[in-house]
């Protein structure tokens, strides 16, 4: 029998074995490897090759099956079924990054493979959505590092116009995630333009406001907000002011954003800590007068919260509890439930993602 023919018998055995379920999918992957190393440089090894991509995305083993395909593409460049291998290829691709296949791999498995294939990425909008969602995914899972450099491809060689204004945002972000404030001011200015919405441009100068501040360049971010008096200027100022220890603005931006105290009003948790962050606030201020007061308005509303311990802590009066100053903060900090005012900057994303973010 002819070499030939004896690959082609083994190769129907090795297919009907794992058929009648003698074998099973990964020994016929094995043996199917084996027989192509065996015979080479035909249609016969081809159309193996076709086969073992087809077997590895029945194994979920999207690297290998992309591998395999990028083989038949290389070794038979000349041959006219190759164009068909390119498409598989990029069929293939799109099913990882765009219809969510990737989203059963570990996230830095997926993103070896975007690297290793990234020349299969398509132009427009479908690569950009792949983009969009992997960047996504990565800082779910705070992988910043790689989310950021994922974007900053994308800034620097795909987008124009109103999407780089947008994805550079989100790049910011990213940097103010990896605590890199100098490199999101600079992609906030190297993708500056007047060619986005109102809300996208706040939303960048508040950015760039948090990235000032964590620069300790509080003053020239206050300046940036201006008379932005939208609640999350708001509060981004107030947290300005806090980083800064400039008690009495902090403590008068947030009364701004004070419930008003009715009789029976219900705290949920996040006014529960703006009230105690207001009397943090003005304690730290020494405004005693003002303390009382918010302690007179808000006790009971508070009492049902579990922020109870740490505002009656910190709003006791001075000859009764808290009689100096300077231990205010180790007492704050040793209060029940006390957290900081500052936000993190994965609490602007919660439960949504990047994209969702900077919109």
């Amino acid at each position: 029998m002819s070499r030939l023919y004896k690959t082609l018998a083994s190769r129907e055995r090795m297919e009907l074995e794992h058929q009648l379920g003698e074998i099973t999918t990964l020994d016929l992957i094995e043996s199917l490897e084996q027989l192509r190393h065996r015979w080479r440089g035909d249609d016969v090894e081809l159309g193996i090759l076709h086969r073992l991509s087809d077997l590895y995305i029945e194994q979920d083993n999207y690297g290998d099956a992309l591998r395999t395909l990028k083989l038949a593409a290389s070794y038979f460049r000349d041959d006219p079924s190759v164009e068909g291998v390119a498409g598989r290829m990029s069929e293939v691709f799109l099913e990882l990054f765009l219809n969510g296949a990737a989203d059963d791999l570990s996230p830095i498995t997926a993103i070896a493979l975007f690297d290793e294939f990234s020349d299969l990425l398509p132009p427009g909008n479908r690569g950009d959505d792949m983009i969009r969602l992997l960047a996504d995914r990565l800082v779910s899972v705070d992988l910043l590092d790689q989310a950021a450099m994922l974007l900053e491809r994308q800034v620097e060689f795909r987008l124009a116009g109103p999407e780089q204004v947008r994805v550079g945002g989100r790049l910011a972000l990213v940097h103010l995630m990896n605590r890199q404030p100098e490199k999101a001011l600079q992609v906030l200015q190297n993708t500056n333009s007047n060619q986005s919405t109102r809300e996208l441009q706040a939303s960048r100068r508040r950015l760039q406001a948090r990235a000032l501040t964590e620069l300790r360049r509080p003053d020239e971010a206050i300046v940036l907000l201006g008379a932005d008096m939208t609640p999350e200027s708001k509060q981004l100022g107030a947290e300005i002011y806090w980083r800064s220890e400039n008690w009495t603005a902090a403590a008068n931006a947030i009364a701004e954003m004070a419930p008003e105290p009715d009789r029976g009003l219900i705290l949920d948790d996040t006014n529960a800590r703006l009230i105690l962050n207001w009397a943090t606030a003005l304690t730290l201020a020494g405004d005693d007068r003002t303390v009382t007061r918010v302690r007179q308005r808000y006790l009971a509303s508070m009492e049902a919260t579990a922020f109870a311990d740490a505002f009656d802590l910190i709003t006791t009066p001075r000859e009764r509890g808290l009689l100096d100053y300077r231990a205010v903060r180790q007492q704050i900090e040793q209060a029940e439930d006390f957290q900081s005012f500052l936000i993190e900057y994965e609490e602007m994303i919660g439960d949504d993602t990047l994209s969702s973010a900077i919109n």
